[in-house]
């Protein structure tokens, strides 16, 4: 598993992503370091990769409708915020 604050950096970086893309303002250059920075991050099952992927997927049709990119940005933000919960217990008999 990477070092903690290079997760925290990938996060940074797509957070950054999400906010420029909800309001309307996209960069290609953003997407381009949040997916190198996520990739080498998180693991491919990871839901935080998985949302940037699909965005990137969707970026060159939305960039073009801000409705549609503000609308990915919010599922994007979503998906960083998600990345900072914590992870559930495995063992019900400590975590309830």
């Amino acid at each position: 598993m990477p070092a903690p604050h290079r997760r925290i950096a990938a996060m940074h970086f797509t957070m950054c992503l999400a906010m420029r893309a909800k309001l309307a303002t996209p960069d290609a250059t953003a997407l381009r370091l949040a997916v190198i920075a996520v990739d080498k991050s998180f693991g491919p099952e990871e839901p935080l990769r998985i949302a940037l992927h699909d965005f990137a997927d969707r970026f060159p049709c939305a960039r073009r409708d801000p409705s549609a990119l503000r609308q990915a940005g919010d599922v994007l933000f979503d998906a960083v915020r998600r990345a900072t919960w914590p992870a559930s217990d495995p063992r019900a008999d400590i975590g309830g």
